[in-house]
């Protein structure tokens, strides 16, 4: 037994080292083929971070030829939609700060075309407190600084300095308070257009959508954004700033976001202002006829600076607030250069008023007038149509509702609310709704397209896209019997558009009050202050065939000028602007 237990262990041994010799010559064998892992060389890396962005590269091509590409925008014919090259100001009476378009050459790179000129300027606050401008002109002999924001005459430093600088002197206009000034902006407040992301698969799987903001190929080597107006084998006019297709007139309303991204703000009560020179208030009480009230006497309403709100104490009687500063087509973008500030003084009819009411309880008192029910409400007028709405204070009673109703123009001089209703063509509309006392509530009455309409918040939320209204009527304000086309004339300008806020018998605070304007597209009719020539306001689009517009009009070269723009050069749909987007100007948004 021991010589076999002896003879076993030997053979397993020789085994092992035969199995050992066996794997060290097949170590031997791979690492004399190279086919084993190696460390890896430069070269290695070297190609795989080619390889990497060249796959990069290859991605962002095929992205950008197919799905999405970056455009800047040069010019300002989109404002204020979009932004092209602009600068910054503030207004010295209210301190809104806005923008202004710096002219542009195509044919030299986009260079500012603007007349900078060296002068002596004084940097630092005005010697008066409530004026907030920074940059005067200094005289070369004078020992003093006149400020032509609010004329006051000052001694420098003041806390400022004194500097030779390059500078472009306009007349400015605030777009909010509607202030005029003198302005002074220096070479290098300079900032690029608005960047955007343009999807160009989106008319690749869908058909081009009216109010598109589109992106298109023209003259060659030009491309545009421009917003679609016109679909092929339509007949598009413009009349009275307003796009007819097909002879019917285009409401806004009906395609969602795009009135509410149209609308231009000219006025907010929430906006302080300092009142320079004696600039008024937006807002102005009127002694309505047959009141034994004075114009200009009256104390009705009274502005509460502190709480940014007007109060009206109208127990048995009649108040009327006129909106004073017009609804004239001005555009504050273009005041550089002057293209289009204020083309021809069109008045824009299309407007729209937004605020918060509280209405406030009150005794009865012997001697207070009988009017009726009490009622808070509001009167737009657009030319020959003006349009009330009248919502009664208490509660909700169906024996007085809320009434909308087309009413007889009257004397702007001797306002009266309580006139009778359009006989001619009765338009009315009723909702047995009511504001309550004590709680606030949010409205919004707008007419725009020729569709006056209502919206009543009784939670005192914000207006927002989604609400339907209350009461609506829609219109035609064209002439009986009269065609689109050549043949028909832009009725006058001065033709009558008022905005009022009426309160009856009642007591109110009215609060974050808003005007806003609409869009005005020029026609062949209206005079661009650049001459720029005779422009198309009627046109028959044929087969893949559209018609686009910039939605600064008076400032904008579109299809009014060269034409259609054929289904074949269309590049994509505007999606965002992604630039600029510093902590301090940050303008990222969808487009609408």
């Amino acid at each position: 037994m021991g010589k076999k237990h002896k003879r076993q262990s030997a053979e397993t041994a020789d085994r092992a080292a035969r199995t050992a010799g066996s794997a060290g010559s097949k170590k031997t064998q791979e690492a004399s083929s190279g086919s084993g892992k190696r460390r890896a060389t430069t070269y290695d890396s070297f190609r795989e971070n080619v390889e990497a962005i060249v796959t990069a590269i290859v991605l962002a091509v095929i992205i950008r030829h197919f799905a999405i590409e970056a455009f800047e925008i040069p010019t300002g014919s989109m404002a204020p939609s979009l932004y092209g090259i602009h600068a910054w100001t503030h207004c010295p009476n209210c301190r809104t700060k806005y923008n202004v378009a710096l002219r542009t050459d195509r044919q030299t790179n986009n260079a500012v075309q603007v007349d900078f000129r060296p002068t002596r300027v004084y940097e630092g606050q005005c010697g008066n407190s409530g004026c907030a401008k920074e940059l005067h002109y200094f005289g070369t002999q004078a020992r003093e600084v006149m400020c032509d924001g609010c004329d006051t005459r000052f001694a420098p430093p003041r806390g400022g300095t004194v500097r030779e600088a390059a500078v472009k002197a306009f007349d400015a206009r605030c777009p909010i308070c509607t202030f005029g000034y003198r302005e002074l902006i220096e070479d290098t407040n300079y900032y690029g257009g608005h960047k955007i992301l343009v999807t160009k698969f989106s008319y690749v799987i869908d058909d081009p959508r009216r109010w598109d903001v589109i992106v298109f190929a023209f003259d060659q080597w030009k491309n545009y954004i421009k917003r679609l107006v016109g679909l092929p084998g339509e007949m598009i006019d413009i009349w009275d700033g307003d796009i007819y297709v097909n002879g019917e007139i285009e409401r806004k309303y009906r395609h969602p976001y795009i009135q509410d991204a149209l609308w231009v703000k000219i006025s907010d009560s929430d906006v302080a202002e300092s009142q320079l020179r004696g600039h008024p208030l937006a807002w102005h009480e009127r002694a309505p006829e047959d009141s034994g009230r004075r114009d200009g006497a009256a104390k009705l309403v009274q502005w509460n600076e502190a709480a940014k709100s007007w109060s009206v104490n109208a127990l048995g009687e009649v108040a009327v607030m006129e909106y004073t500063r017009g609804f004239d087509n001005f555009y504050s973008y273009n005041q550089v250069d002057r293209h289009g500030v204020s083309p021809h003084g069109a008045q824009v009819g299309d407007k729209k008023v937004e605020l918060e009411i509280q209405a406030l309880p009150s005794r009865p008192h012997p001697t207070r007038r009988q009017l009726g029910q009490p009622w808070v409400g509001a009167e737009i007028r657009d030319g020959d149509f003006t349009f009330q709405v009248r919502i009664p204070v208490g509660k909700p009673d169906p024996k007085r509702p809320a009434v909308l109703e087309r009413m007889e123009n009257h004397n702007r001089e001797q306002p009266n609310p309580l006139r009778s209703e359009y006989r001619a063509d009765p338009q009315r509309v009723t909702a047995p709704i009511a504001l309550p006392l004590n709680k606030a509530a949010r409205i919004a009455f707008e007419n725009v397209d020729d569709r006056v309409a209502i919206y009543v918040r009784l939670d005192n939320q914000p207006i927002d896209e989604d609400d339907e209204p209350v009461l609506a009527i829609e219109y035609t304000s064209l002439p009986v019997g009269a065609e689109l086309g050549r043949h028909l004339k832009m009725p006058a300008y001065d033709r009558g558009h008022s905005l009022d806020l009426v309160v009856v018998d009642s007591q109110v605070r009215l609060s974050h009050i808003t005007v806003f304007r609409d869009m005005y597209y020029i026609s062949e009719w209206d005079r661009l202050p650049r001459g720029s020539g005779r422009i198309a306001s009627s046109r028959q689009l044929g087969d893949n065939e559209y018609f686009a517009l910039g939605d600064n009009g008076p400032s904008s070269s579109d299809s009014r000028f060269w034409g259609v723009v054929p289904h074949d050069n269309l590049m994509g749909k505007g999606f965002s602007v992604f630039w600029p987007a510093l902590p301090w100007n940050f303008q990222c948004k969808f487009i609408r």
